[in-house]
């Protein structure tokens, strides 16, 4: 399990400021972590298997006051292919994706219980 930087009790400061203002901390790298985030109550919204052979996937989990993030994790362990309305606590580090010009803020799951 990874250590977990700062423990969250809802996605609402989850935004690009937030990934703007990590950015300044690098470069991230040995005797630098990139920061890891950690919320505790989340329900899992959706589940998406991607990839060809269903090896990654895509969770939307929803905080305490109804807010969503989009997590994401390539190669995921089965752990990670949750049901909906599972409760579970992520470890991740807050990313932008940025998709056919579209931006979006989520999440790089690292950890799921």
């Amino acid at each position: 399990m990874p250590r977990a930087d700062v423990e969250i009790d809802d996605f609402s400061e989850i935004n690009e400021e937030l990934i703007d203002n990590l950015a300044k901390m690098e470069p991230f790298g040995n005797g630098n972590a990139e920061p890891i985030l950690k919320i505790t109550e989340a329900t899992v919204l959706n589940v998406r298997r991607m990839g060809a052979d269903g090896q990654h996937v895509k969770l939307t989990l929803r905080d305490k006051n109804d807010v969503a993030l989009q997590m994401l994790a390539f190669n995921a362990p089965e752990e990670f292919f949750r049901e909906v309305g599972d409760e579970v606590s992520a470890w991740f580090q807050p990313t932008v994706n940025e998709w056919q010009g579209m931006k979006s803020v989520e999440g790089r799951l690292l950890h799921l219980a």
